[in-house]
């Protein structure tokens, strides 16, 4: 039955397609559960005032770890083109584990120094997780490379699982506020820690002079990862700044929720960019387009099921007193599905090789957002953020589909010409 099965996919490229995003999405969705336990917890643990705190800590962690997988996606690429060679592979991943851990300690504890003499201990406490985030991403690579998927995915979902146990150890503890931050740094250190001494007695490398140098597609790729993080928590970082740590705290609660939306994408977009980079490489680029906007299309059953449901969804997990988080996180609902679009086209473009007018346009609607944030929130509020967040993921949208063809015009005007 599974042979068939297997021919079946085989001949119709479109239920490859969706199976592979049914085992992407599946797979996200088990961790993402683990993810939004941590939520829930301190959502019902903490005062709303703390809540809104640790929304901004989190954000700024996710804009500093979430980008890392570039450094995974240049070191497969490399690694993978010493196939045949697994002990010269093996040696270039403990020189960058080095190299990398090396800077990335050093400017993490100057970070963490600074933000301590700042008055932000909270800050410098999480700071010190980050190198050990660095190295779990060097190390991702090998194992992507070796096509060890079943260790790659323990250690995807694994990290969700120790960040949970080690916030109800800091929880029962009674460390509040302090132990669900200090939870995020701890999981990485252990991670990496179980993630190393389980690689070590597996690698066996043979001393080369090979070097790998971080290329300005890389780098761009970085870039763009970076923008995109923050574009969804400027709305966030301005609600705290301007209204306080209540108000944060509820916002907080309808943004993380309305990003599960965002979360489905990027998983939906791990099976969309190889697909698409195989189509260009074949000059099958017609029947990228197609798929792409099947895989926008995935996301819209979680989109009508939020509009529909969201009120007694994030009062279930929440409780009665984020009931004010339901208004914004309707709204919200509308820009994190569209900040989703934005992500699959951007792969879209990555893909195609158009990581500079990726980066550009990114950049801009960052300013953009920015701007809007600063205008409309002193005034309007959670509302006006929610709002204004929507408005540019709806033009930066629509400014990434007039990117994607008029590249795909000027490439079919090259070919016929």
């Amino acid at each position: 039955m599974f042979d068939s099965i297997e021919r079946l996919l085989k001949s119709r490229s479109d239920l490859q397609f969706l199976w592979l995003n049914a085992i992407s999405v599946g797979g996200t969705v088990i961790g993402m559960g683990l993810a939004y336990l941590y939520q829930f917890l301190c959502a019902r643990t903490l005062t709303l005032a703390e809540y809104g705190v640790l929304g901004v800590l989190v954000g700024i962690w996710s804009s500093l770890t979430l980008p890392l997988s570039a450094i995974t996606s240049v070191l497969v690429r490399e690694l993978a083109k010493l196939h045949g060679a697994p002990a010269k592979a093996d040696f270039v991943l403990l020189k960058y584990l080095k190299k990398t851990g090396l800077w990335s300690l050093a400017v993490t504890m100057l970070a963490a120094l600074l933000s301590y003499l700042a008055g932000q201990p909270l800050l410098a406490l999480l700071l010190l997780g980050l190198p050990a985030m660095v190295l779990v991403s060097v190390s991702n690579a090998w194992l992507q490379v070796r096509e060890r998927i079943l260790e790659l995915t323990l250690v995807q979902q694994g990290q969700n699982l120790l960040k949970v146990l080690a916030l109800l150890l800091f929880l029962w503890l009674g460390w509040g506020l302090a132990g669900a931050v200090l939870a995020l740094p701890v999981f990485a250190i252990v991670l990496f820690i179980l993630l190393i001494v389980w690689l070590r007695p597996h690698l066996h490398p043979k001393p080369e002079r090979i070097e790998i140098h971080l290329g300005r597609a890389f780098l761009l790729l970085l870039a763009w990862q970076f923008l995109s993080q923050v574009s969804i928590y400027e709305d966030l970082f301005a609600i705290k700044y301007f209204l306080g740590d209540e108000p944060a705290g509820l916002y907080n609660a309808a943004e993380i929720t309305a990003k599960i939306l965002m979360f489905l994408g990027t998983a939906i977009g791990l099976v969309l960019l190889p697909k698409i980079a195989k189509l260009n490489a074949s000059d099958a680029r017609s029947k990228g387009l197609p798929l792409l906007g099947l895989s926008m299309a995935l996301l819209l059953p979680v989109f009508a099921g939020f509009q529909l449901l969201g009120t007694p969804f994030m009062l279930l997990f929440f409780g009665p007193k984020f009931a004010a988080s339901v208004p914004p996180f309707l709204v919200l609902s509308i820009g994190m599905l569209l900040a989703a679009w934005a992500q699959l086209i951007g792969l879209f473009l990555l893909a195609r090789g158009e990581e500079k007018g990726l980066v550009l346009t990114f950049g801009l609607a960052v300013a953009l957002n920015a701007a809007v944030q600063w205008t409309v929130v002193p005034a309007g509020g959670l509302m006006a953020a929610a709002w204004g967040v929507s408005g540019v993921m709806l033009l930066l949208v629509l400014s990434l589909m007039l990117l994607l063809f008029k590249r795909i015009q000027n490439k079919a005007d090259a070919r016929a010409a």
